[in-house]
């Protein structure tokens, strides 16, 4: 719903930003508290801080079932002028319309699509830590 909070630890958007925003705000999501929304939801701080760095690795995060059930969702941050997150952009569907290959084409889909977005509000940039190409 509209203004609803999310949890970072258990949605893709959540990941992805924490992913790309500064290590005080990723530490103190890291420290927890990580409750469990679903059975699939991640609520330990070594196993979120690999999805933080993988999704960090390839621009885009995927969830599956972390907040809602039956629910799969990929997503992308969107960089302020310092190249920090300052938002996300995600896709979600539910999980028996998704076909083998759905997740990775949708993540570079949202990936490129909040690129875009980013680089429209605030021009070109490169990610934190790394260098334009």
């Amino acid at each position: 719903q509209p203004g609803d909070v999310l949890p970072m630890h258990a949605t893709a958007s959540g990941i992805a930003f924490l992913a790309f925003t500064e290590e005080h705000i990723r530490n103190g999501v890291l420290a927890g508290p990580l409750p469990a929304f679903t059975p699939c939801t991640i609520c330990d701080a070594a196993t979120l801080a690999e999805h933080i760095a993988v999704a960090r690795a390839r621009g885009h995060s995927t969830g599956t079932q972390g907040f809602e059930e039956g629910v799969m969702s990929v997503a992308a941050p969107i960089l302020g002028a310092d190249g920090f997150a300052i938002g996300t952009i995600a896709v979600a569907a539910p999980r028996v319309r998704i076909q083998k290959g759905d997740i990775e084409r949708h993540g570079v889909s949202v990936a490129a699509a909040a690129r875009d977005i980013s680089e429209r509000l605030f021009g070109r940039q490169s990610l934190p830590g790394r260098k334009r190409a």
